[in-house]
């Protein structure tokens, strides 16, 4: 069974030669956190200003056939890792991120 050690060591494989998401990674820096508490519960919330780009991304059928499929290979750099997994999943990192570690 993979380890999140062993994914953390894939996915800075791959940050290291894919740009885009390298770039995104990078982005995360700016996001403002803050937790609010009521009812004896905790909720993070946090403001991305880097994640309107894709959130605002054009859904109607003529731009999604138009956007390219990072998994299709055509974005994906030649010399870019795999990890595949013993369940025998292909792993990629995801080009947009939400959440940093915490």
């Amino acid at each position: 069974m993979e380890t999140i050690q062993n994914i953390d060591q894939f996915i800075q494989s791959q940050l290291a030669v894919w740009e885009m998401p390298a770039t995104n990674y990078q982005d995360l820096k700016s996001v403002k956190t803050k937790s609010l508490h009521f009812d004896g519960f905790e909720i993070l919330v946090q403001f991305n200003p880097k994640r309107i780009i894709s959130s605002a991304a054009k859904v109607d059928t003529r731009s999604i056939e138009a956007r390219p499929c990072f998994c299709a290979g055509r974005i994906v750099p030649s010399n870019n890792p795999e990890f595949r997994s013993t369940i025998n999943m292909l792993f990629l990192s995801t080009l947009s991120q939400f959440f940093q570690n915490i």
